[in-house]
């Protein structure tokens, strides 16, 4: 029997903030707006390599679906300001909101399994940065308004799909903390999760 050989290749759609990409795409947008995913611009294809698991505390997702949003819209016009370059960190995979299939799971995952179909709760918060003394908002559950989104043992980001370290649902696996989970219910279907 032959060996199963896993790829560990995989396309994803990017979005680096460079200024030479940032530049060209605003001196385009109103031209002739395609070229802003040409390439050329601050969104394009890539093959990255498939994300291992930063700790045993993570899963990786299969993407089933990966949803378009108005920020992501926002995000490939250049529209968004670069007022927030700072908490994301560039070239990053896009893509926050999700549904998908549990692919691998850390030592430390819990209840979660291989198998599992789940949505991921987007915010990069203290728990997911490896943070051990929560800030005052993710201790009172406000994971929103985190204080933390630069530090801790990720890259800056806010969200899912704004993080390099995390991937994002625009490409085939990406990575959540366990924190991040929630199991869709086998009534709900993928394109209603």
């Amino acid at each position: 029997m032959p060996l199963c050989v896993v790829n560990s290749v995989m396309k994803a759609i990017r979005f680096n903030v460079a200024i030479p990409r940032y530049i060209f795409g605003k001196s385009v947008e109103k031209i002739y707006p395609p070229l802003l995913w040409s390439g050329f611009s601050c969104l394009y294809t890539e093959e990255v390599p498939e994300p291992s698991l930063p700790g045993e505390d993570w899963v990786k997702v299969k993407t089933r679906y990966g949803g378009i949003c108005g920020t992501d819209m926002s995000t490939v016009y250049l529209h968004t300001s670069p007022y927030y370059e700072p908490f994301s960190s560039s070239p990053f995979t896009m893509g926050h909101e999700n549904v998908g299939y549990i692919s691998e799971v850390g030592a430390n995952a819990g209840e979660w399994g291989v198998g599992q179909r789940v949505i991921v709760e987007i915010t990069l918060w203290c728990a997911p940065r490896g943070i051990e003394e929560w800030c005052e908002y993710c201790a009172r559950g406000e994971v929103n308004q985190c204080l933390n989104t630069t530090e801790g043992e990720l890259a800056p980001g806010l969200v899912l799909g704004g993080c390099r370290d995390t991937g994002g649902s625009w490409s085939q696996y990406f990575l959540a903390h366990k924190s991040q989970l929630y199991q869709v219910p086998e009534d709900v279907s993928d394109e209603n999760a």
